[in-house]
């Protein structure tokens, strides 16, 4: 696989991801959660009171973390998805390529 081929498709990639995170957005659950951290946030904040910039810091960096660990498994169950999709596309015959000559199953191109 060539380095250009690899680094459009990583691209690609991306670029679904963002359309995903996009319609996530959008849906009721999504927003619920997110209210939700809002609200627990906000909390944290108030029973923290006057103590020092360098926990709130932390906090933050915490919470930064924690949404890091869940892009990479986001990251993760994509690909999978998108192996799983064509390996199930290849078995029922929807004649993706199966060799890198660009030969179909069925030996057409």
């Amino acid at each position: 696989m060539s380095q250009q081929f690899h680094e459009d498709f990583i691209s690609f990639l991306g670029e679904r991801k963002e359309e995903s995170a996009r319609r996530a957005e959008k849906d009721p659950r999504h927003r619920a959660f997110s209210k939700e951290t809002d609200r627990i946030e906000e909390e944290i904040t108030r029973l923290m009171g006057d103590k020092s910039q360098s926990l709130k810091e932390l906090l933050e960096d915490y919470k930064a973390n924690i949404v890091l660990m869940e892009a990479v498994v986001a990251d993760y169950a994509y690909r999978q998805g998108l192996r799983d999709g064509i390996r199930l596309a290849r078995e029922l015959g929807f004649g993706f390529e199966d060799s890198e000559e660009g030969t179909d199953k069925d030996g057409s191109n």
